[in-house]
């Protein structure tokens, strides 16, 4: 097992954060294998930001966060974390469940070895907060001719196998070998209903309009299965969309679209919630404007990752996604030097500053880390950052320091300055 795609890069869901992992400036001329890996990340972006699932993780997250930092607020008492199904409400716990079926395989694990999937296994699912049962499916791999294992198969398989075939599409790289999750997507299509697989495009945009739903993985399967049964030959890889927009009704009676709007709606108010003072209504309105941009985009453009691709040439794409980056911006780039890079018109160090710091006390209170994440940025910020050893043991405290940081000031304005956090033994 290796970290999906860490040697060279990695972003960071639901916090529009990316590493590329270099000593080189962002800002400047790129090697290639830096272009590919930004390219990688930034179609992870745009999932982020533009489809029904990258929004809706965005909600969970900050759900999340609200609920455990509810759980601080109201102790009287120092807080154990990470927090224990006990001390989660039944609705957040079952929501902790369903997630981690939409999402399939663990986010930092990855297959290698030329795999090939051998069977489908369907696993019904029953919950209380949906109103209809759901399946979700894992993969019977057999690795290298020898080797059998298990795979579950999901949103994080089809996000990784859009920016998959983004990259090589972008830069012409051969299929030496395959492998999870990053061609998990071209090797179901290929044992379901292989004729499809004659066209890349047509595997994007499945990928792709799966991701327009609540459990991605589920969608991409099913709609294999409809297909096959009526013979589907998309003249277009746009007929896909259009396929399995008519063949399926979401909970409600909801088409795509209306699932794409709810969820727009939900993350617009959840990034709001966020940053809870004036002071900062600045940083809530850069995470909206993401969420606004993309979706102008989207709905003009129901396929606009797929998109990217649908070019003459290597010129033509490489155009695509300059004019994209120039209605949308970029995620928040950061080096090994802990450097980041933003977009000069809209962004400014310090936002990003308290975007990070988001991430930050997420990764503290929801796995008990004891070091803040920022050290190193805040050691290369322009704007003069005070380190000290509450920075590497007890981030919280910063709160109360006479200088502020990010984090200090995000955990004053949730009235949690006093507040002790332990790691639960």
């Amino acid at each position: 097992m290796k970290v999906l795609n860490a040697a060279l890069g990695f972003y960071f869901p639901s916090f529009f954060m990316a590493k590329i992992n270099t000593k080189n400036r962002l800002d400047r001329g790129l090697e290639i294998s830096e272009q590919i890996t930004l390219l990688h990340e930034y179609v992870h972006f745009i999932d982020d930001i533009s489809t029904t699932f990258g929004l809706i993780n965005f909600c969970n997250t900050i759900d999340t966060l609200k609920v455990i930092i509810k759980k601080i607020y109201e102790s009287k008492e120092m807080v154990c974390l990470p927090l224990v199904d006990s001390d989660l409400s039944v609705t957040h716990r079952e929501n902790i469940e369903l997630f981690s079926h939409y999402y399939g395989e663990s986010k930092y694990e990855s297959l290698y070895g030329n795999c090939k999937v051998v069977e489908l296994v369907r696993k019904d699912i029953a919950t209380k907060i949906q109103r209809n049962n759901f399946s979700s499916y894992e993969l019977k791999i057999n690795k290298g001719g020898v080797e059998e294992i298990f795979y579950r198969f999901g949103s994080i398989c089809l996000s990784e196998s859009l920016a998959r075939i983004i990259e090589r599409t972008f830069c012409s790289i051969p299929i030496e070998e395959t492998s999870l999750p990053y061609d998990s997507a071209g090797l179901v299509v290929g044992k379901l209903y292989p004729s499809l697989a004659a066209n890349t495009l047509n595997i994007a945009s499945l990928c792709e309009v799966s991701l327009m739903t609540y459990n991605p993985g589920e969608t991409f399967i099913n709609s294999l299965i409809e297909m096959k049964k009526v013979s589907f030959n998309p003249a277009s890889y746009s007929d896909i969309y259009n396929f399995v927009n008519d063949c399926f009704v979401f909970d409600g009676g909801l088409k795509i679209e209306d699932v794409y709007s709810e969820s727009f709606a939900t993350a617009v108010s959840q990034a709001s919630d966020v940053f809870t003072v004036k002071e900062l209504a600045h940083c809530s309105k850069l995470l909206i404007e993401y969420f606004e941009k993309a979706r102008a985009i989207r709905t003009k453009s129901p396929l606009l990752i797929t998109d990217l691709i649908n070019g003459a040439s290597i010129d033509q794409v490489n155009s695509n996604f300059l004019n994209l980056f120039s209605k949308v911006g970029l995620p928040f780039l950061y080096n090994d030097d802990g450097m980041c890079f933003v977009d000069a018109r809209n962004e400014s160090a310090k936002v990003v500053q308290f975007c990070h710091a988001i991430k930050a006390i997420f990764d503290i209170i929801s796995s008990a880390k004891a070091s803040c994440d920022m050290i190193e940025v805040c050691l290369k910020s322009d704007i003069d950052m005070k380190i000290d050893r509450n920075c590497h043991e007890s981030p919280w405290r910063r709160s109360v320091d006479g200088s502020l940081c990010p984090v200090g000031v995000l955990w004053h304005s949730w009235s949690l300055d006093g507040k002790e956090l332990a790691q639960r033994k």
